[in-house]
């Protein structure tokens, strides 16, 4: 947005702007080039199904494990189909992350093991 002309205001991680009412279609214009720019840059994950959706968890559970958090054994593949399938939340190994983590810990923690997207 400052490559646009358009003042950043940051607080934290957070990035804010405070847009002059002579600079709104400017800023607007900007927003669609940089909206479009990240987009490109990261799309978006895969939404998984069935199988493979479960695997993906899996093998996000023992990447949490590898990061020393305790996680809890999966439960069968059946099990967790069914789950998909009724209105029980399917079981997910970041539910086993402890409620007092922070969130510089939880960013770490999805940084180094991704949380799968699926239903």
């Amino acid at each position: 947005m400052l490559e646009h002309g358009i003042p950043t205001i940051r607080q934290g991680i957070a990035v804010g702007f405070k847009v002059p009412r002579e600079q709104q279609e400017s800023y607007e214009a900007a927003l669609r080039v940089c909206s479009a720019t990240v987009d490109e840059a990261l799309p978006e994950p895969p939404v998984l199904t069935g199988r493979d959706y479960y695997e993906a968890l899996v093998d996000a559970a023992e990447c949490l494990r590898r990061l020393g958090y305790s996680i809890g054994d999966p439960p069968s593949l059946d099990s967790f189909l069914e789950s998909l399938s009724s209105n029980r939340p399917p079981w997910s190994p970041y539910l086993d992350l402890p409620d007092s983590m922070s969130q510089q810990a939880w960013n770490e923690a999805l940084a180094a093991c991704p949380q799968p997207v699926g239903r």
